[in-house]
């Protein structure tokens, strides 16, 4: 079990010290906190992603992205950012301008930014998926 899902496996009234918790287990990880109205990299590919730390889907997500980034090892511009979307949903437009909070119904809420430029913004199931897909192009082309 990975760090993140460990994290979300305690559960309960536990919640809010995960919640708490999250900046600390991301630094700790491959993968980077994200802060309100961060600016992004003119060069590479940036993915910013919201996510419910008590979403088990959400923290698999994240312990999969970490292994993916540690063992990539770094060799082109990619930056994965993460921010607690459950704590920050009325400040999405300060993480990934474009995006309706109205229109999501699931997360992880991602935006996809290509040498400074927003390319993609969706939340739920296909916005994971097309990220994923994305993120294994980028790194085999290096």
């Amino acid at each position: 079990m990975g760090r993140f899902l460990e994290a979300f496996a305690r559960g309960g009234e536990r919640q809010a010290e995960t919640a708490a918790l999250f900046p600390d287990l991301v630094k700790a990880s491959a993968l980077t906190f994200l802060k309100p109205d961060s600016d992004v990299s003119e060069h590479g590919v940036t993915f910013a992603i919201g996510v419910a730390v008590w979403s088990a889907y959400d923290m698999r997500l994240l312990d999969e992205l970490d292994d993916r980034m540690a063992g990539y090892g770094g060799k082109a511009d990619i930056c994965i950012a993460v921010f607690d979307f459950g704590s920050h949903w009325a400040d999405l437009d300060r993480y990934i301008p474009t995006l309706d909070i109205t229109q999501i119904f699931s997360t992880p809420v991602v935006g996809e930014w290509r040498d400074g430029a927003l390319v993609f913004a969706g939340a739920g199931a296909a916005a994971r998926t097309r990220m994923l897909a994305d993120l294994a192009d980028v790194t085999s082309q290096s």
